[in-house]
C-alpha cells in the first residue's frame, strides 16, 4: 500500500522545522514513504510557500519520501516569471506535480520542459469519462506516469458518497490510473474549518479504525493520503492495526458489571453469522466451563444490543450475541448491554478475519 502524509505551508520557525521532522520520523515508522504539500494557498505569499516546499524537500530526502506538490496554473506561471522562485524550484528533487485547478496544459509542458518532474497526479473527482480520458491521454505524452487523487473536503456535507466514488474508480480503472483517497483526522483537524478533510463525507468525524476498515475491505483502495497535519500516533497505529488485521477496539457500554469477564474480553464471530445477529466464537468456548446464566433483563433485543443467553437456552447458555437488526425480547436472551452506532459500523468486516476487543466506552 501507498502511503502519504501531509504538510501545508507555514511561516517557518525552529519549533516548526523541529515538529515536521519529528512528524516525518514517525510516519515512517509506520511504513509512510510519500509527502504532498501545496504552493498554491491564497492566503499565503507564494514566496513562503516555496520557502516551506525548500524545506520540505531536504527533509523528503534525508529520510527517502517521495514528493507531491499540489499546483494551480497560477503558481506554475507565477513560478516561470520569477527567476529566484524558478531557480528554487529548479532544485528541487523530481516531484510528482498534483494538479488542481486552473491549469492549462500549455503552461504544464512549459514548465515541466524546464523543470524535471517525476510525473503527474490529477484530480480523481472532477472528471467525467471523456475528459479524463483525454487528460490522462495528453499528460502521458509529457510523461508516462499519471496517477490520481481525490478531492478532499473540508467544508461539512459536500464529501463524495458511494455511488459516486464506484463511478469514478470504474474510469480510472479503465485508463490503468492508481487512485489516493484521503483519509481525515479527528484529533488534530486542519483550519481554517476544523471540521476534516475527508473525500467520502460518510468518514468525517469518524475514527481512524471505521475509516480505514471500510477504504481498505470495502473500497479495496489501496493508495492512501492522510489530509489533515500532524495525526497522533494513536492514529498511525490504528491505521496499520487495520492494514494488519490485527484486533479493533469496539466501545460498549454494559448495563452492570455481572458479565465483564464475558464481555470484556477479545470477540472472534462465526463466519456464518447472518444479518440479524453477530455470535461470538469466543464466548462459547467460555460457556462450556462457565456456570450458568440465570435469566435477567430479558427486554427487546434493539439494534445494537449485546446479548447472552441465560440457561434457558440449555446448551447455548453463556454465548454472547451481538444483535444487528432490532428483534422482540426472548426470556432466554439476557440484553447485557448497547453497542453505539459508530462503534457498530466496524463489526461489518468480521469475515475479512478481524477480531475485536470489547472495551468499556
Amino acid at each position: 500500500m501507498n502511503k502519504a502524509i501531509s504538510i501545508y505551508p507555514h511561516e517557518l520557525s525552529e519549533d516548526y522545522l523541529l515538529k515536521c521532522e519529528t512528524y516525518l520520523k514517525l510516519a515512517n515508522t509506520y511504513g509512510f514513504n510519500t509527502l504532498f504539500t501545496s504552493i498554491h494557498l491564497p492566503e499565503i505569499d507564494i514566496h513562503k510557500q516555496i520557502d516551506t516546499l525548500v524545506f520540505l524537500n531536504s527533509l523528503a530526502l534525508n529520510y527517502n519520501y517521495e514528493l507531491i506538490v499540489d499546483v494551480a496554473g497560477n503558481s506554475l506561471k507565477t513560478i516561470l516569471d520569477d527567476k529566484k522562485l524558478f531557480d528554487k524550484v529548479s532544485n528541487i528533487k523530481p516531484f510528482i506535480l498534483r494538479l488542481d485547478c486552473n491549469y492549462d496544459l500549455t503552461t504544464v509542458i512549459l514548465f515541466t520542459n524546464k523543470i524535471k518532474i517525476k510525473g503527474f497526479m490529477i484530480n480523481a473527482s472532477t472528471f467525467n469519462e471523456v475528459d479524463a480520458t483525454k487528460e490522462v491521454e495528453q499528460l502521458r505524452c509529457t510523461n508516462s506516469n499519471v496517477i490520481a487523487c481525490h478531492n478532499f473536503y473540508p467544508r461539512k456535507e459536500t464529501g463524495l458518497d458511494e455511488e459516486f466514488i464506484y463511478k469514478q474508480e470504474n474510469i480510472f480503472n479503465k485508463l490503468n490510473v492508481e487512485i489516493y483517497y484521503c483519509l481525515p483526522s479527528i484529533q488534530n483537524l486542519r483550519g481554517p474549518l476544523h471540521e476534516g478533510l475527508p473525500t467520502i463525507e460518510s468518514h468525517r468525524n469518524k475514527d481512524i479504525y471505521y475509516c480505514a476498515l471500510e477504504l481498505i475491505n470495502k473500497y479495496h483502495v489501496t493508495n492512501i493520503l492522510f489530509s489533515d497535519e500532524f495525526y497522533l500516533e494513536d492514529e498511525f497505529k490504528a491505521f496499520k492495526d487495520v492494514e494488519d488485521n490485527k484486533i479493533i477496539p469496539i466501545k460498549v457500554r454494559l448495563l452492570s458489571n455481572k458479565y465483564e469477564d464475558i464481555v470484556l474480553q477479545k470477540q472472534k464471530f462465526r463466519y456464518d453469522s447472518n444479518s440479524n445477529y453477530l455470535r461470538s466464537l469466543s464466548s462459547r468456548k467460555m460457556a462450556e466451563f462457565s456456570t450458568k446464566i440465570e435469566k435477567d433483563n430479558c427486554v427487546e433485543r434493539t439494534k445494537g444490543s449485546i446479548t447472552i443467553d441465560n440457561e434457558l437456552y440449555l446448551r447455548y447458555s453463556g454465548e454472547l450475541q451481538v444483535v444487528l437488526k432490532d428483534n422482540p425480547k426472548d426470556d432466554r436472551v439476557n440484553v447485557v448491554g448497547y453497542i453505539e452506532e459508530d462503534e457498530l459500523l466496524k463489526l461489518e468486516y468480521y469475515r475479512q478475519g478481524y477480531e475485536y476487543l470489547f472495551v468499556r466506552s
